[in-house]
Order: structure tokens, then C-alpha cells, then sequence
């Protein structure tokens, strides 16, 4: 990228209608309830929440699929879920933003993933989770296969993919190949989150993971040692070559983000370190899935690695700073680069 060019320039170059963008994976709705714990109940030793208001969102690949309208492209969802009242309220926010779900599955054999999510606020202590219900149906493996089955990717109208795995059922072991196998065919970009095993996703464009996922899949435990950051990334760089991925984005909270860019002509993984950008922290509920988003968008509109990984930093700046699963505009992430650079 030119010097004299940045994010904000890029963003604003109205490009980014003509990406579309397919997003695969488990969804679920976020309903969040904020409020004051202002007493102990009497009948039990647990605070009391007085309910300010409700928001209910789509999270999971639906949060990463939110991202991206957000920033301006649009995008096709494949996943599935249940003919509930859980259900119809996720189609519904999903046709206000006009994503495409033709080629998700509704059926009333499937119960939708709902999380519910207790959240105190107060003008003293700020946003603060108390409790988080959660209700999970997983996808029958027989429609997991059905959405294989009738998918259809082509490079007339896919910029890019994205593979968002919360262990669900929508993507198993078995069909992950498949589905990678059809975007490498396409010469389509493929960037993979889960929350599952990193080693199912050999093959994909470049994988988004934290410290800690990095950490077990290099055979540790969860990181503990003083000099994680140094030994994962130096780790990261056995994975890039075993998995045949050309990068990996390994986040690292206030530690910031590293790229482990193999797809140059020397191949030997060099690593980019972006500080966090953040003016506030306020929740990260649902940042990782911004960050997919802005990856998978920048390299959908044909940016340079770098770029992306800049945009997906900035992104993770907007997120973070707000409660609950949110997203980032083009306008806000570019207030915020502008912020930056005072």
C-alpha cells in the first residue's frame, strides 16, 4: 500500500458493493439483557438484575455475516437452524440486512442456538457479565451433509469464503474437505475460524486463531509460561508449513496481532505485529468474529495481507469499544484511524 494511501482511503474507494462474500457455518441468536444489580435477593445469596433492555442478535458465523453488511458487502450464509420462535427472529434480523439465506436449512427437527447473556451496567463499573444461559442444538449430520450437497460456489459472484466452525454440527470432519475443495478449485480466498481442532482446516487460504488455540495445537497446555507470545508465534510457524496455509492471524488480546505471512516468494513465515488499537474496552464478545470479517473482506476486494490484517485491527478497535456482539461501520472505523494518528 502507498503511503500516501490508508484504510480510510481504501474503504472509501466504494468498492466494496461489488464484493460478495459467503460465510458457512453454526449460527445462533445473542440476546442480551442489561440492567443495575442494585441487591442480594433474599432468597438466595445472588444479585438482583433490574432490567434496563434487551437486544437480540445473530451471533457466531451470524456475527460474522453481520460484519460483513456492515461494511458495506454483501453476503451469502450457509448454515442451519430451527423452525422456533428463536429461529424466525434470526430470520428476521437476517432479512433486515438483506443476507442472503437461500442456501441455509430451517427445520423443525433442529433446535436453534440461543445464548442468553445477563449483562450489569452501571455509569461506576461500566458493562460487566453476570450470567450466560445457553440452549445449543446441534445439526443432524444428515443435514449437515444436505448443505454440501446443494452448495454452490462460484467466482462470478464468491470474492471470498469463510469457514466459521463453533462445533455445532454444521461443518464435521467429514465435509470440511469438501467444502475447501471447492474454493481452491475457485482460486477463492479462504479464511477459516473454529472452535474446534485447527488441524481439520489443511488447505484453506489462512486460518484465524488466539494464543491459546495455537498454543494446545502446538501440544501445550493453555499458555502460562511468561514468554508465550514469543514461543507461539515461533510455533505458528510449524503449522503454516504442515497445514499448507499461507497465513495465520493468531490474536492476542491486549498483546495485540501477529501475521505469520508464508505466501511470499521466500515462504519462511515472516511475522507482522499490529498493537491493539482499542480506546476503550468496553466487552469482546463476538471481536474474533469481526476480525474473520475484515480479513475475509479485504482480501475479497483483492488487498495485500497486510492491509487486511490493518483493517481487521481497526475493526477489533470499533468492536471492543461497544456492549455485546456488535459491528464496525466503514465511518467508524475510520474515525478511529484518524483518532490513531493524532
Amino acid at each position: 500500500m502507498s503511503e500516501n494511501i490508508t484504510i480510510s482511503d481504501k474503504l472509501r474507494s466504494g468498492d466494496s458493493g461489488k464484493v460478495t462474500i459467503v460465510v458457512w457455518g453454526d449460527v445462533c441468536l445473542d440476546e442480551y439483557i442489561y440492567g443495575q444489580v442494585r441487591t442480594i435477593t433474599k432468597e438466595a445469596p445472588v444479585p438482583a438484575l433490574f432490567e434496563s433492555f434487551r437486544e437480540k442478535v445473530p451471533g457466531q458465523a451470524g456475527n460474522v455475516a453481520r460484519n460483513l453488511i456492515a461494511l458495506g458487502c454483501g453476503v451469502r450464509l450457509v448454515s442451519c437452524w430451527g423452525e422456533d420462535a428463536s429461529g424466525e427472529r434470526l430470520r428476521e434480523l437476517f432479512g433486515a440486512t438483506e443476507t442472503d439465506i437461500s442456501g441455509s436449512i430451517i427445520s423443525e427437527s433442529v433446535t436453534t442456538t440461543h445464548r442468553i447473556k445477563l449483562v450489569n451496567h452501571s455509569p461506576q463499573r461500566g458493562y460487566y457479565h453476570l450470567y450466560h444461559i445457553y440452549r445449543e442444538g446441534i445439526c443432524p449430520d444428515e443435514l449437515a451433509g444436505k448443505l454440501v450437497e446443494d452448495f454452490i460456489l462460484d467466482r462470478s459472484d464468491c470474492q471470498a469464503f469463510v469457514i466459521s466452525d463453533y462445533s455445532l454440527g454444521v461443518l464435521s470432519e467429514r465435509l470440511v474437505g469438501e467444502v475447501i475443495g471447492r474454493a481452491k478449485e475457485m482460486g477463492i480466498p479462504t479464511v477459516a475460524n473454529t472452535r474446534g481442532s485447527i488441524f481439520m482446516y489443511q488447505g484453506v487460504s489462512g486460518i484465524v486463531c488466539n494464543l491459546e488455540e495455537v498454543s494446545i495445537a502446538l501440544g501445550g497446555d493453555p499458555i502460562l509460561e511468561e514468554r508465550k507470545t514469543e514461543q507461539v508465534v515461533g510455533g505458528a510457524h510449524r503449522l503454516l508449513a504442515e497445514q499448507g496455509w499461507e497465513w495465520i492471524l493468531v490474536t492476542g488480546g491486549g498483546e495485540g496481532m501477529f501475521l505469520i505471512d508464508g505466501s511470499g516468494s521466500s515462504g519462511k513465515g515472516e511475522v507482522v505485529h499490529l498493537s491493539p488499537c482499542a480506546c476503550k474496552v468496553v466487552d469482546i464478545t463476538g471481536a474474533g468474529d469481526t476480525v474473520v470479517a475484515a480479513m475475509a473482506f479485504g482480501l475479497g476486494l483483492g488487498w495485500e495481507l497486510e492491509e487486511a490484517m490493518q483493517l481487521a485491527n481497526l475493526a477489533a478497535g470499533v468492536v471492543v469499544g461497544k456492549p455485546g456482539t456488535s459491528t464496525a461501520t466503514p465511518e467508524e472505523i475510520e474515525s478511529l484511524d484518524k483518532d490513531r494518528s493524532l
